[in-house]
């Protein structure tokens, strides 16, 4: 059974009767707000020198539009070792190496996505009000 997000429906419903204006401002924003927190999570991205390609993580980090959802985005970092697994959550959260040392996590994809969560809401929220004022001003 598929996991979903509760009153999914309810809340496209209302993104549908959205006015085109406060759709494309909240776009923009959504847009310029996604291109940052990529930035910022390459920016906070670990860099090993040793290895052969030292930046492979942090170059992974990408950021494409959901094609299920309208004003959504996903952001993915999707680099894999020579196995062909993935290596985001080792470096999030650590492993053992292959010669049984213990690799140190190294934290930098959710925590700066946790960090800007409350300042995107709150500046897409103000993209809507603003977007909203032009089309009904106030008295």
């Amino acid at each position: 059974m598929p996991r979903r997000m509760k009153n999914i429906e309810r809340a496209l419903a209302r993104m549908k009767r959205l006015p085109p204006a406060v759709k494309e401002e909240v776009d923009s924003r959504l847009y310029r707000k996604v291109d940052q927190l990529v930035g910022r999570q390459k920016r906070a991205a670990p860099v090993d020198p040793q290895s052969d390609d030292p930046g492979k993580f942090r170059d992974s980090i990408r950021a494409y539009e959901n094609p299920d959802r309208p004003l959504s985005y996903r952001i993915t970092a999707d680099a894999r070792d020579a196995d062909g697994k993935f290596i985001g959550g080792n470096i999030e959260h650590g492993h053992r190496a292959r010669d049984g040392t213990h690799v140190e996590a190294s934290p930098s994809f959710f925590p700066t996505y946790r960090a800007w969560k409350r300042p995107t809401k709150r500046d897409l929220a103000a993209g809507a009000r603003k977007a909203l004022n032009k089309i009904y001003p106030k008295g």
